[in-house]
């Protein structure tokens, strides 16, 4: 999947990171494929750098690479570090001229994630909370992304105990 993803995102933003960023990039998707974090990593942060220097600030594909570099110390078990890329992407696409609802939701999602993994429960669940709410203020109900919203959310509610409420979840 992340292949098909890069793919379609270097064609939607790849000239605005030059060949290099482009290649970085493509290399980073065959590193996390192969499970080769640590080069995945190196990749991402790389690339972040490049974009940093080449975007505007507010670009949306600075958000992306934010996200990225956060996935891979996340498959590293690295959350500490993780987390401020994150809260990074969420800031710039929720406070973004032109807000993209999916991809600030998508931030959101990827923040709870690691929030959850390290053990920040409340924290993850309000994460999760607020991007189901924008996913369901802005896709069609039936939309596969409200469902794995809706899963994360009564995952958490079964963390809590709550387990009605988590049923209730999972039903919709």
């Amino acid at each position: 999947m992340w292949r098909v993803v890069g793919a379609l995102w270097l064609l939607a933003v790849g000239s605005a990171w030059g060949a290099e960023g482009d290649e970085l990039y493509r290399d980073m998707l065959v590193h996390y494929e192969a499970g080769e974090y640590r080069e995945a990593e190196a990749l991402a942060l790389a690339s972040l750098k490049i974009q940093r220097k080449n975007l505007q600030p507010g670009d949306p594909a600075l958000g992306v690479a934010l996200s990225n570099a956060a996935m891979m110390f996340r498959a590293q078990g690295k959350f500490n570090d993780a987390l401020p890329l994150l809260r990074e992407a969420v800031d710039l696409a929720g406070g973004a001229v032109d807000p993209d609802p999916e991809r600030l939701a998508t931030y959101l999602d990827n923040l709870g994630g690691v929030l959850q993994d390290r053990g920040d429960s409340s924290e993850a669940l309000s994460s999760y909370e607020a991007a189901l709410a924008l996913r369901q203020a802005h896709l069609l109900p039936d939309h596969r992304d409200i469902a794995g919203s809706l899963n994360n959310v009564a995952v958490m509610m079964e963390h809590f105990e709550r387990d009605a409420e988590a049923r209730d979840f999972y039903t919709r």
